[in-house]
């Protein structure tokens, strides 16, 4: 009678716990992050919305993106893309993109300035602007060639520009041609630390700048993040901006 009087408690012990766990609503338990991420990409997909998320890309990818600001001798166009901030090609500083000159056809870097154009510049900038243009290193932008590297880079030509920092330039209309000059750089070396492929084909990269010395790297957290649409073989740069806080 006792073992029995045991049994029967404990099988009302059971039929009340299942009593109250089947009341818990599915949607209700515990999720992985990764369960949950997978969840609203699926929704996404069912209701015909883009994955904010994107795909992430591999370590592989990132490197290949980092080499395309990588040069073994010289100077990269590159570099400078990241010189300043803007939310769309046509908002690039101009100023600050061009202002360590432009590489030549010889796969060099930079124009030379003949001893006539520096006659001329000499009339088109005030004194102390002449002075530091001696001084300093002086580059020499052609227009064909400021139209030729916007239109590979951004797919804008200049005048597609909002012309935002023009008035670093001096222009000589007979040569057809920008001057300016500089006695620092700019440029921008990237380490790119985690990237998303975005379902409408952008590419967005999380970067900070590359601070490399003594055979250490002394580079600090991500700043930036740039965003790049690829085209036939190459890639446009669409924005490039801060992270906020």
């Amino acid at each position: 009678m006792l073992r029995f009087r045991y049994a029967l408690v404990l099988l009302l012990c059971m039929l009340f716990f299942t009593a109250c766990t089947s009341q818990i609503p599915a949607d209700s338990a515990p999720m992985h992050q990764d369960e949950s991420v997978a969840q609203e990409n699926n929704q996404n997909d069912k209701n015909g919305e883009e994955n904010p998320l994107g795909t992430p890309l591999s370590q592989e990818e990132l490197l290949f993106f980092e080499n395309l600001f990588a040069s073994k001798e010289g100077r990269v166009f590159t570099t400078m893309l990241l010189s300043s901030e803007y939310d769309a090609p046509e908002n690039i500083h101009l100023g600050w993109l061009f202002r360590e000159g432009v590489p030549n056809e010889d796969g060099g870097w930079g124009y030379d300035i003949s001893e006539e154009e520096l006659a001329v510049l000499k009339n088109a900038m005030d004194e102390e602007s002449y002075s530091f243009f001696l001084t300093a290193d002086a580059y020499k932008i052609p227009r064909a060639v400021m139209d030729e590297l916007l239109m590979t880079w951004f797919g804008i030509s200049l005048e597609d520009t909002k012309q935002i920092g023009m008035e670093f330039f001096t222009y000589l209309e007979e040569y057809d041609a920008y001057y300016s000059a500089a006695s620092d750089t700019a440029s921008v070396i990237p380490g790119f630390s985690s990237g998303v492929r975005k379902e409408n084909g952008l590419i967005e990269l999380r970067y900070h700048q590359k601070i490399v010395y003594g055979g250490e790297d002394h580079s600090g957290p991500d700043t930036h993040v740039l965003t790049l649409r690829p085209v036939d073989d190459s890639y446009h740069f669409i924005s490039n901006l801060r992270i906020e806080d």
